[in-house]
């Protein structure tokens, strides 16, 4: 079937529910931003070890290539944790799956406070890595179901920026911690506050309606009652072609956020430019991939969803081909309008990333159905983390490989019609 047509099918439908659809009263705020708060303190618990490894390393004795390993834990933690959280949200919950994904990586990130070698750190980090990865999926199902229909390209939104802020979030953070005390009390910190938001949330964030419904479905008296569409797999005939096409290219938009990320001040500081305009252009990058993610919710409103990705696919391509052109132009690296035309395209980037990453989040919540939802998000995402882990594990390699030819990057840029 095609993605675009079996998502229009299932957005109608749920445009068809009753009116008294989605939370009411306090909750109608409350719970979104809840559950935005669990991206967020994802995002700044992801980070803080990133901001403190100059002390960690200074700690240990250790060097920045034995120390490599402790930070790549996480991620790898992450590629795993991703499916499965997607399967625990279908199988025993949204709710219950996002409080034990707090609770696992809060308690663990606590941990770190009282670790003795790098071989701890890094054990921990790799648990903290499930949690993280096995938090987006039921968060995202859960955010879908619980609001109204008209209000779920926003309320993914909401979410999408969520990461992004807390990463934001997470060097404000440190700085105002390193300043007053060490780098094992920030840990406890950080680890302490996500433990509270996974009590309050168990205390305050209702069920899905919809996976309270699927749990009546599945009990043996009444699993007969269930077609056998509804027991379709995400590889099934119905949804295989949304869950590999999507899968596919959230490898190439986290990788390319990785890469952005992970390697533009290297990037910048390996052509001659300051590391300051690096600084520079990387908060900008991140500015803007999270202003766009309302922008990109209301053109949704009005385009189709196939629209929607040729417009944001094409803009991301012609940022990175306008920022690469850009770079390859090594006559006056001091000039300002030429610093600034590269923060402005290295900017756009961030502006297409996050434009994309909007438009998939929200796809891969609305095509599939409720008890395939949670498990087609954590699939879909975990194609992120695997474009992730390629980004941190490739681009080293190609930036050595383009410190060695600066021949090659001339010679293109002189055989570029004048």
């Amino acid at each position: 079937m095609d993605i675009m047509q079996e998502t229009s099918a299932v957005a109608a439908a749920d445009e068809g529910r009753a009116a008294h659809d989605g939370l009411a009263g306090a909750l109608a705020f409350l719970v979104p931003g809840l559950l935005s708060l669990a991206i967020l303190v994802d995002g700044l618990d992801t980070k803080v070890l990133a901001y403190a490894t100059p002390l960690v390393l200074k700690e240990f004795a250790m060097s920045k290539t034995a120390f490599g390993p402790v930070l790549a834990a996480a991620a790898v933690g992450m590629v795993v944790g991703t499916p499965i959280g997607g399967w625990t949200g279908d199988r025993f919950g949204r709710k219950r799956s996002i409080v034990v994904s707090l609770l696992l990586f809060g308690l663990t990130t606590m941990l770190l406070a009282f670790v003795r070698t790098p071989l701890e750190m890094g054990i921990l980090r790799f648990v903290s890595g499930l949690g993280f990865g096995s938090l987006t999926p039921p968060v995202f199902a859960l955010m879908t179901e619980l609001v109204r229909s008209r209000g779920r390209a926003f309320a993914t939104g909401l979410l999408t920026m969520g990461f992004p802020s807390g990463a934001m979030l997470g060097a404000a953070f440190m700085l105002g911690m390193l300043s007053i005390t060490g780098w094992r009390e920030s840990f406890a910190v950080a680890g302490l506050l996500t433990l509270l938001l996974g009590f309050v949330i168990w205390k305050v964030v209702p069920e899905s309606p919809e996976f309270r419904k699927e749990s009546v479905i599945r009990h043996p008296q009444t699993e007969d009652a269930m077609s056998s569409a509804g027991k379709e797999g995400i590889f099934g005939p119905t949804y295989l072609w949304t869950s590999l096409s999507c899968a596919f290219a959230y490898v190439f938009i986290q990788f390319v956020s990785y890469c952005v990320t992970n390697w533009g001040a290297v990037v910048f500081t390996d052509a001659g430019y300051p590391l300051a305009l690096g600084i520079t252009a990387g908060f900008v990058y991140n500015f803007l991939a999270i202003g766009t993610t309302f922008a990109v919710a209301l053109l949704m409103r009005r385009a189709t969803v196939r629209t929607t990705i040729l417009l944001c696919g094409t803009f991301t391509v012609a940022a990175i081909a306008a920022f690469s052109l850009l770079m390859l132009d090594q006559t006056d690296t001091a000039s300002v309008p030429h610093q600034i035309l590269l923060v402005a395209t290295f900017g756009l980037i961030g502006a297409g990333t996050g434009a994309m990453f909007q438009v998939f989040n929200f796809l891969s919540t609305i095509a599939y159905p409720a008890h395939l939802r949670s498990t087609g998000v954590g699939f879909i995402a975990s194609g992120g983390r695997v474009g992730g882990i390629i980004a941190l594990m490739g681009g080293a390699s190609c930036l050595i490989w383009a410190r060695m030819t600066p021949a090659f990057s001339s010679s293109r840029w002189a055989a570029l019609p004048q």
